[in-house]
């Protein structure tokens, strides 16, 4: 009867460990700010990926804007919660030089329903694995999905989110760069 009593106060530690770590990591990572994690995403990347209508774009074309790069995939529950409001900002916004793009990791046929069904006006570019590899120079070590990063106009890095953004948080972040 000891003997049960220590096993299972060892696993009842051990559980409360492995709790603590994973509130810690999940925690540390929503606001992806350290100075290790950015050192990657100091200027808005030249990347090249597809459009859903097939054209290759490159992060380029959008110098000069307040960019928000948003990973995400249709498949993902906060992805699919937070675009509505990333379709409102970028409707209030696009005059004052604001582009939203989504970069999906999902099947084309997928994002191409998706995006039609929900009218989403942004670029929206099918990434696959150069998407994942995208988003992890930019901070998302974990693969987490919804991953927001936003650059000033100059291409500066100045936010990464992991998790869902909301309309009213994004809108009080991207005001002071307008």
């Amino acid at each position: 009867m000891n003997r049960r009593l220590a096993i299972a106060g060892l696993f009842i530690a051990a559980a409360g460990t492995v709790s603590a770590l994973v509130y810690q990591q999940i925690h540390a990572h929503r606001t992806m700010q350290t100075p290790t994690m950015v050192a990657h995403a100091r200027q808005l990347p030249n990347f090249r990926m597809m459009d859903i209508e097939g054209r290759q774009r490159l992060g380029a074309e959008w110098a000069g804007k307040v960019v928000v790069l948003n990973f995400w995939a249709t498949w993902c529950p906060p992805c699919r919660e937070e675009i509505p409001g990333f379709i409102a900002l970028q409707k209030k916004f696009s005059d004052k030089g604001v582009q939203f793009v989504g970069i999906s990791i999902d099947d084309p046929r997928r994002v191409r329903d998706y995006v039609a069904t929900k009218g989403i006006d942004y670029p929206v570019l099918l990434g696959g694995t150069d998407a994942i590899a995208l988003a992890h120079r930019l901070g998302n070590r974990f693969d987490s999905l919804p991953f927001n990063v936003i650059f000033d106009r100059s291409g500066r890095f100045v936010r990464a989110e992991a998790g869902e953004l909301g309309q009213k948080t994004l809108e009080k972040l991207l005001t002071p760069l307008l």
